[in-house]
């Protein structure tokens, strides 16, 4: 039986329109959900739960980045960063045996 698991997701970094960043430093936190590394544009999360993709696990992760964005917008300017989610990297932890047919999904 397959066993996919997320070994990172990745989120896009954004703001409005008339906000841009020049050269942000770099970001690295962990807390319940996972660890967090923001630079040059990508968030990319490496989740502690075990999630089989990376929807499912963007999904888990979304509201603290909603919070995020609105800490943002409280402390310092509407529309200061917005994330959205951009993929994940997806391995199989039981993969099929060399030589085995097997059918390849993508990830959304």
């Amino acid at each position: 039986m397959r066993d996919p698991h997320v070994e990172a997701v990745y989120f896009s970094v954004g703001s409005a329109e008339d906000i841009s960043y020049e050269n942000p430093e770099p970001l690295d936190f962990s807390n319940h959900l996972g660890l967090f590394s923001l630079a040059d544009g990508l968030l990319k999360v490496i989740p502690v739960e075990d999630f089989c993709n990376g929807l499912e696990a963007s999904q888990a992760i979304d509201g603290f980045l909603r919070s995020w964005e609105i800490e943002a917008d409280l402390k310092q300017n509407l529309g200061m960063i917005r994330f959205s989610y951009s993929h994940a990297d997806v391995i199989d932890r039981n993969p099929p045996p060399p030589g085995a047919l097997h059918l390849v999904v993508g990830d959304r």
